[in-house]
């Protein structure tokens, strides 16, 4: 004998070989029942978030300075959008310190595009400090 649930009914295969003391428990538990036999899974649209940003492709990389090529491209362990992210807040950081850096590091956000900066994280600016002083 099986049992399932079809939307809102609890559903016995083969019905002649429920006893009717099964069929009236059964009942008194319908809605305990219809929550264990629901789908595990989340319905796929949340189960997987949209698409945020992609990286940019060699194609896209190929036209760019090159300091600016090499902040897009791919970060194993980030996101595009969280690096994007990560690029505004270090831009923002340098822009007193560094501006010519400050400019690629925008510049790489906007290759990856499709982020905004999130709230501000501590930061010691190191990153802005070590290109200036290669006399960047």
């Amino acid at each position: 004998m099986t049992l399932k649930a079809a939307g809102g009914r609890l559903r016995f295969r083969p019905r002649a070989a429920v006893p009717p003391e099964l069929l009236e428990r059964a009942r008194e538990h319908k809605a305990a029942l219809l929550r264990l036999l629901a789908p595990a899974v989340a319905p796929i649209g949340k189960a997987w978030p949209p698409p945020g940003p992609a990286w940019p492709g060699l194609d896209k990389l190929a036209g760019l300075p090159r300091a600016v090529a090499e902040l897009a491209r791919e970060r194993p362990g980030w996101s595009a959008k969280a690096w994007c992210r990560r690029l505004i807040q270090l831009a923002e950081r340098c822009e007193s310190v560094a501006p010519a850096r400050a400019a690629e590091l925008r510049a790489a956000a906007a290759t990856i595009g499709g982020c905004q900066a999130g709230p501000q994280e501590d930061c010691t600016a190191l990153h802005c400090l070590a290109h200036t002083s290669k006399g960047r």
